[in-house]
């Protein structure tokens, strides 16, 4: 069975909504919107929140994973895009058709007119690729790049012997010294046994967006979920990498992915060198909260950092946590935060 995919014309950026009206001034579409295709896998991400649509150049660009049916070997990215207050639109290009592409997100290129760049896990080469429109609104994503399959450290987190691949990305753009476009990107390790420890590593394409930027990922920590995110300043050389770690180690398998402290880690010069583990949440055996699967990230225009993920009810006696829960934001600047939490 076939889903849509639907944008219900709201752009969400960080905090805020902006309705995008299409061919028209902004404005409201009622429920449930207008389809821009369709896919048989309505999984889009494994917890990790990666951006699949976003405002460049004057226009609105969408990506997801398209399965026209069962077989995941047919599974690829596709792309729509439409002009804000203007006849332009691009219908479902492919952005990968190859075999195993999916798992995608999206942003743009600041220095190119704001073209599309798209991130995605890409199984027949077995990590991460990224690709950037040759123009804004054309939907031609050529040429692919794949991301190094090896940490530069050589760490394997997991109890065997065999490192990666890295796959699951987030993606950011940004601005080099120079003035030319780079993506920021993370992936998550799959390893050989799904309860292992995993890795996140952190990959830079070259500048200019034409080619990757090094032979190896930096390895950035040791997780046991797929909840990264990766965010950049427009405003400074300032990138960041939010992400959840074990609050401890008390419990194991699905259970220890639900006590989860959130944590982040920061570059100021533009993803060259990162700053050490900062946790905002510091859960203790006592609190009946955890982070849990989905968190989100952002810098607003002032150089803050905000982060936003989800906090669930976790019972550390009974070793479990409940349905409910609720969404936890870092307001203001993260120094403060547990200020704000507390």
């Amino acid at each position: 069975m076939h889903s849509r995919v639907i944008v219900t014309a709201t752009v969400i950026i960080g905090l805020c909504a902006y309705a995008v009206g299409v061919g028209s001034d902004l404005g409201f579409y009622t429920s449930p919107g207008f389809p821009i295709g369709s896919t048989y896998q309505d999984i889009q991400h494994n917890a990790r929140m990666a951006r699949q649509i976003v405002v460049g150049g004057g226009w609105v660009h969408n990506n997801w994973t398209y399965l026209p049916g069962p077989s995941t070997a047919n599974r690829a990215v596709q792309y729509y895009a439409w002009q804000i207050g203007g006849p332009g639109v691009m219908f479902n290009a492919n952005v990968d058709s190859s075999v195993g592409a999916g798992y995608c997100a999206i942003d743009f290129d600041p220095t190119n007119g704001g073209a599309a760049v798209v991130g995605y896990h890409h199984v027949a080469s077995g990590g991460t690729r990224f690709s950037r429109d040759t123009g804004v609104g054309i939907g031609a994503f050529s040429p692919r790049f794949t991301f190094p399959a090896a940490n530069c450290q050589g760490i394997v987190s997991g109890y065997g012997a065999t490192e990666g691949p890295y796959i699951w990305p987030v993606i950011a753009t940004d601005i080099d010294g120079s003035g030319n476009g780079i993506v920021h990107a993370i992936s998550t390790e799959s390893p050989t046994t799904a309860s292992d420890m995993r890795s996140i590593v952190y990959y830079r394409s070259n500048s200019g967006i034409t080619g990757v930027g090094a032979t190896c990922g930096i390895w950035i920590d040791s997780v046991d979920n797929i909840a990264a995110t990766i965010v950049a300043d427009p405003n400074s050389d300032n990138v960041a990498i939010v992400y959840l770690v074990p609050a401890d180690y008390a419990f194991t398998g699905g259970v220890q992915q639900q006590n989860q402290d959130v944590v982040y880690r920061e570059s100021i010069d533009r993803g060259n060198t990162w700053g050490p583990v900062v946790n905002i949440t510091n859960y203790m055996p006592s609190d009946d909260e955890r982070a849990y699967s989905d968190l989100n990230a952002m810098y607003t225009t002032d150089g803050c950092l905000h982060i936003a993920w989800q906090g669930v009810y976790f019972d550390y006696s009974e070793r479990r946590r409940s349905g409910t829960g609720r969404t936890v934001v870092a307001l203001g600047r993260l120094r403060s935060m547990q200020e704000h939490y507390r």
